[in-house]
């Protein structure tokens, strides 16, 4: 192994750091929403996932029939995409009904 930790290119030794990275980066991306919520600007999925691009811009052509690797997993897309959005929805009606709850029988 280096001197700086990192495991040469024949060990056998999975990286956890990269699994601290990518759990560091969810955090991340929560917190921003988050901090986005806040003030006001919420993210705009359908804009800034490239669905309109999809939509206009001719997004399935250019990949059929091209031997591009992503038409593999485009239809698992939407569910990245709108799984998060959804989820969240209906985490706020749920706190949303807990608090209107508390709030009638108090």
């Amino acid at each position: 192994m280096p001197s700086d930790g990192s495991p040469t290119a024949g060990s056998a030794r999975p990286g956890p750091h990269w699994l601290l990275l990518l759990g560091a980066d969810r955090i991340d991306v929560v917190e921003q929403t988050a901090v986005a919520l806040v003030r006001g600007r919420p993210d705009d999925p359908v804009t800034e996932t490239g669905i309109r691009a999809e939509l206009t811009r001719d997004g399935l052509a250019s990949r059929v029939g091209r031997g591009r690797l992503d038409v593999r997993h485009q239809a698992l897309d939407p569910v990245v995409v709108a799984l998060p959005w959804a989820l969240g929805a209906w985490a706020a009606v749920r706190g949303a009904r807990a608090v209107r709850r508390a709030v009638r029988s108090s």
